[in-house]
């Protein structure tokens, strides 16, 4: 899902914000604590080998014609060993500030997932081209989509991730989303159209100033739900699968044809079709991403309901 809440300055959204991520951030430090171990000697296995795969190398540059062909078999084994011992990245579950090319490598380490999270509109001025003087809308549009993405890198072969997925959930002011909607190619490339946007009314000027706490169980029940969603699923071998019980598949149907009526000319959703046109499929996935947390880790075993 991409998700943007527009809220003034002043709102208090980066407390709450703060609140949300915190059990992403705990988790991902305690990945990145469990797997250190692993990586780090991973690390070492694979510079050793690369030192001795050079000098394998120089061995061939120097061998005589009547060694060439025992060196020749002994460099390229020790580089293809090499090349066979694979260090997994550092375990990151979101991102802030970061270049779209970043982003896609990112991805691409990282499993295929990636979330980019943030209480700023900062992601809005990556896309626009801030490091680049350019717009770069592919990483976003494809991994919304689960398009098939090449992702070339300096240190290591290209690489293909054949479903992304992307998670945008930014909180900005209200001004921002005019400046996101003047990005050449946001609107005609679809790329507002893949956005959940929400703009409260404020409650400056009537709030309490002294509140009651918010309740602790439920902050504990999301912080739970959270990292219990997130480590039964991370390492995962395959995506899971989820299907609608007949009831909600007809439900579906049933709301695609009205969506399609809305569209057509002179229709309620005539002059939004890029966002109606992807409408059903994004109600497909918040029901999908509901049934989950409800679920938790047997969500794919059972149908999602009506």
């Amino acid at each position: 899902l991409y998700t943007v809440a527009a809220l003034p300055p002043g709102s208090r959204k980066s407390p709450v914000f703060s609140s949300m991520t915190e059990p992403i951030s705990e988790v991902e430090k305690a990945l990145a604590e469990k797997l250190m171990p692993e990586i780090i000697t991973l690390r070492v296995d694979k510079k050793a080998a690369e030192d001795q795969a050079a000098r394998a190398a120089d061995q061939l540059a120097k061998a005589s014609i009547d060694e060439q062909e025992g060196a020749r078999h002994v460099a390229h084994s020790a580089a293809l060993a090499a090349a066979a011992i694979e260090v997994p990245a550092e375990p990151q579950l979101f991102v802030d500030d970061i270049t779209p090319e970043k982003l896609a490598a990112m991805i691409a380490e990282q499993g295929g997932a990636m979330a980019g999270l943030s209480a700023e509109s900062e992601i809005f001025n990556v896309i626009a081209g801030r490091y680049s003087s350019t717009p770069n809308l592919n990483v976003f549009l494809k991994s919304h989509a689960g398009d098939a993405m090449r992702v070339n890198r300096q240190s290591r072969a290209a690489e293909t991730v054949e479903r992304p997925a992307l998670t945008l959930g930014i909180c900005t002011q209200p001004g921002a989303l005019a400046e996101f909607a003047t990005i050449p190619g946001a609107g005609d490339r679809g790329l507002l159209a893949r956005f959940l946007f929400t703009i409260p009314e404020s409650n400056i000027g009537e709030r309490e100033t002294e509140p009651e706490p918010a309740d602790p169980t439920a902050h504990l029940a999301w912080d739970a739900k959270l990292k219990t969603l997130i480590l039964s699923m991370r390492d995962l071998a395959e995506p899971i699968k989820l299907t609608l019980s007949p009831q909600a598949d007809a439900l579906r149907q049933a709301v695609s044809a009205d969506y399609e009526v809305m569209m057509g000319e002179g229709g309620r959703l005539a002059g939004m079709r890029d966002w109606a046109s992807k409408a059903v499929g994004t109600m497909a996935r918040i029901a999908g991403l509901l049934h989950l947390a409800e679920h938790l880790t047997k969500g794919h075993t059972v149908p999602v309901a009506e």
